[in-house]
């Protein structure tokens, strides 16, 4: 390897020497001393300044890119139409020409033309999908909930939106789809909607945790009971026998929920046979009985090793 670099060196010196006696040698061959050092170091300062000149103009370009991606999200995220983009530039242009005129160049040369905030807007929302397919593999758990209504043109349009936790215990709540339901809107129809949005992210059913639907005939079992505003007396009684039930969901699942605040002062008998080993080396472990003091619940069964029955048991 040596002697290649070697003869790779030797090879460019005399590339070098061959180019300066066939171009340059009769109009500095003349310069000696002092004269040669100097016109060595006039030349060099011009080398670097053509340098910079070009690194300023990919910083220049670097800047208006950014900047039309700045504007390109702000004019989506207020649902303004994309051909606002160059009554803003106008009004960049307007405000730089009073304020600071030597940058005029810089704030014109920002590109906000509709194609141009359409494109902005496509990349935007392909990056953001692409980030949301990332996140979605780390799911330890997630749900999903569903809404269903008409837009302007009578279309009706599936909002589908996830919840996720990782195993870091990391929350991810977005937007995962919007489908557009045509022709009917059948139980079918809306779950296989889900289906593909399923695909489309590579989310794994298993991991699924809960659905909600807005109560829509199309997506419950039974339909749901009228209300019956003119009687009081049988609203009260639709709201005991709500609280009742969610009382008594609340009764079964309150042993896990103890174990779940505290599991240093749960009963071991109570928790599930999968749970009664790990945590009864959970409580003879000082080490984690004072990481658990002064942290949250979050971070502390984040500390626990990922293959533990107990981390598993906090994220579902």
């Amino acid at each position: 390897m040596a002697k290649r670099l070697e003869a790779v060196a030797v090879f460019k010196e005399y590339n070098l020497r061959r180019h300066y006696e066939s171009r340059h040698k009769d109009k500095y061959d003349s310069l000696q001393g002092q004269m040669r050092a100097d016109k060595l170091s006039k030349l060099k300062s011009g080398l670097s300044a053509q340098q910079n000149t070009f690194v300023r103009q990919a910083q220049l370009n670097q800047s208006s890119v950014r900047a039309s991606f700045r504007v390109a999200q702000l004019i989506a995220s207020s649902g303004k139409p994309f051909t606002d983009g160059e009554f803003v530039k106008k009004c960049m242009n307007a405000v730089a020409k009073e304020v600071c005129p030597e940058k005029e160049d810089v704030f014109n040369a920002a590109s906000l033309s509709a194609s141009t905030i359409t494109r902005r807007i496509e990349e935007i929302g392909g990056n953001v999908y692409a980030q949301l397919q990332q996140k979605a593999k780390e799911f330890n758990f997630f749900s999903l909930a569903l809404d269903e209504s008409t837009d302007v043109q009578d279309t009706a349009q599936l909002l589908i939106f996830i919840r996720g936790v990782s195993a870091n215990f990391e929350m991810c709540e977005e937007l995962a789809a919007l489908q557009s339901l045509k022709g009917t809107t059948t139980g079918e129809d809306i779950f296989g909607k889900v289906c593909q949005t399923m695909e489309e992210l590579d989310l794994d059913w298993s991991k699924l945790a809960s659905i909600t639907t807005d109560g829509a005939p199309s997506m419950v079992e039974n339909p749901a009971v009228p209300f019956p505003a003119e009687k009081c007396v049988e609203a009260l009684e639709m709201l005991k026998a709500q609280f009742g039930v969610r009382f008594r969901k609340l009764h079964v699942n309150a042993k896990e929920i103890r174990l779940f605040q505290n599991p240093f002062v749960a009963d071991i008998d109570e928790a599930q046979p999968s749970y009664q080993f790990e945590l009864a080396e959970l409580q003879n472990c000082d080490v984690l009985k004072d990481a658990f003091k002064p942290n949250s619940l979050i971070d502390f069964y984040a500390a626990l090793p990922n293959d533990t029955q107990m981390q598993g048991h906090s994220s579902h």
